[in-house]
Order: structure tokens, then C-alpha cells, then sequence
């Protein structure tokens, strides 16, 4: 019987558990391995996180105890700067992780986890900020939702290739330049509405349009809900919560359309997900 890729080799005897913690044995794997690095997922993954969070607050936030007592706008500045990036960690950085990797053979799983890996902490990080920036909770809760939002949008890309890959429709996706393709993907869709708000010709970058394709953007939806004029403190409107929630529509499109294509029965020769662009495994139907 073919061994659970999403499972660790070893038995269960033989993880090493210390308190609530357990340990994940043979680290050190054999030569060859493709899951070597998804062991005891997504455990280091989490780890991995954890410290670009506490990295992004310490250049940020806590940075600003060297400049002396820090003004209500400077706090207001670096939890933008913090909010950036995280929002980049959220719709860039994880999936171009996941990209690099061997596919998991149970990728909705492997995502849902990493789901609450990734917007756990930055829940944490998020709702204490009003004490920093006098925001209003309507605020931060719309921030909340933008950043969940291009955390499905990005999910959805990325079961979207899982699903391709796996159930051969586009075999070279598997490869390094098929998993090149989907990574500009992702970058064009976080990256391209923002640069046209903010550097296109007129009359995109005029008026209300610059607005909107802000907010179509993770980093450029993070200064519109933010802003401004001076005296005076964002409000939430119609438009913005809108905006804020349309990744979200998209990215649960895209499960539907990957789900689906995983419902679809396996045909001969199906690519296996495992293969990294090196070898095609056929299927035992």
C-alpha cells in the first residue's frame, strides 16, 4: 500500500513529545525524499511566520522607541508599514513558498491549515492597533477583512494549480516554468490594480478610479482604508467594505472551480502531484 504522503514516515512510538509538544522524528530524512521538507507540516511553517511577523514589528512599530515618544501619527505610519507587510506575507509570500514546494497530495487540507496558520497571529497583531492609532473598530475590522480576503483569493490561486497539476490538465504546470506562470499570476493580480491607481495615466490615477483600483490592491487597500485628511479619522464607507470583500468572492470562485476539478474521476496516466517537472507517475486506475 502506497505510504499517506501528508503523513510522516515514522511510527507514531517514535516522535519525541516534550509537555503539550510533540516532536517530529527523523528530520535528518533519507536522500531523495520529496515530502522532506513538509515534514511535521504545517508546524514549521507557523514557526517560519511567526518570525516575519515579530521581524515586521520590530522594523516598525517598535522601532519607533529609538526616535524617542513617538507621536500619534508615527504610530499611525508604522502600523501602515506593518500592515503592508503583512498583507505582501499574505498574497505573495505564501504562495510563491508553496509554488517552490512539492505539491501536497490533499491540497484543500493543506490549505485550510495554513489558513489558520497565517490569520491567527495577524488577528492578534490587528485588533490592538486602535490603542496605537485611535482607528475606529469599523476600521480595523475592515482591515481584518481585506487581508482575509487576499488570503482566499491567494488560497484559491494556488488549490487552482494544485488541482491542474494533479489531475493533468496542464501537466507542465509541475514544472519550473509552470509554476512560474502561476506566481506572476499572483503578483499581477496583488500588484497590477495598485500601480495603475498610483502611476497610471490619467484618468486612472485621478479622482474616485484611483480609489478603487487601491483598494483592489493588498498594499494599496491598506492606505485607503487607512487615509485621511489631517484632523480628522478614517471611516468605513459603502464602497470600501465592497472593495474589501471582492478578493474574497473571487478566491472562493476559484475553490469552487479547483474542487471541481478535483471531483473530476482520474483518468490513465494522470500526472501525479508529486511529480516536480523530473517524471510522470501514472495512475493505478
Amino acid at each position: 500500500m502506497e505510504r499517506d504522503p501528508d503523513q510522516p514516515s515514522a511510527s507514531a512510538s517514535a516522535w519525541k513529545r516534550v509537555g503539550p509538544m510533540t516532536w517530529v522524528p527523523e528530520l535528518s530524512v533519507r536522500p531523495g525524499d520529496p515530502w522532506a521538507h513538509r515534514k511535521g507540516e504545517p508546524r514549521p511553517f507557523a514557526a517560519l511566520w511567526a518570525v516575519y511577523l515579530m521581524a515586521s514589528a520590530l522594523l516598525t512599530i517598535f522601532a519607533l522607541r529609538s526616535i524617542g515618544v513617538p507621536t500619534t501619527q508615527q504610530f499611525v505610519f508604522a502600523c501602515r508599514c506593518m500592515l503592508v507587510m503583512t498583507s505582501f506575507g499574505l498574497a505573495v509570500l505564501w504562495p510563491m513558498v508553496r509554488l517552490s514546494q512539492v505539491f501536497p497530495a490533499r491540497g484543500p487540507r493543506s490549505l485550510l491549515a495554513d489558513m489558520v496558520v497565517l490569520m491567527l497571529p495577524v488577528q492578534a497583531l490587528l485588533w490592538p492597533m486602535p490603542l496605537l492609532t485611535h482607528w475606529r473598530l469599523e476600521v480595523v475590522a475592515g482591515l481584518a477583512l481585506l487581508l482575509f480576503s487576499w488570503m482566499v483569493l491567494a488560497s484559491g490561486v494556488l488549490l487552482l494549480a494544485y488541482a491542474r497539476a494533479g489531475r493533468g490538465a496542464m501537466p507542465g504546470q509541475t514544472s519550473v516554468a509552470g509554476r512560474a506562470r502561476w506566481m506572476l499570476l499572483v503578483i499581477a493580480m496583488a500588484a497590477g490594480p495598485g500601480l495603475l491607481g498610483a502611476l497610471g495615466p490619467a484618468p486612472l490615477n485621478e479622482g474616485g478610479v484611483a480609489r478603487v483600483l487601491l483598494l483592489c490592491s493588498p498594499v494599496g487597500g491598506v492606505f485607503a482604508l487607512t487615509g485621511a485628511p489631517n484632523g480628522l479619522s478614517p471611516v468605513m464607507t459603502s464602497v470600501e467594505w465592497l472593495m474589501a470583500g471582492l478578493p474574497a468572492l473571487v478566491g472562493g470562485a476559484l475553490w469552487v472551480l479547483a474542487l471541481g476539478v478535483l471531483a473530476r474521476p482520474e483518468g490513465a496516466g494522470t500526472q501525479s502531484p508529486l511529480v516536480d517537472g523530473a517524471a510522470t507517475v501514472a495512475s493505478p486506475r
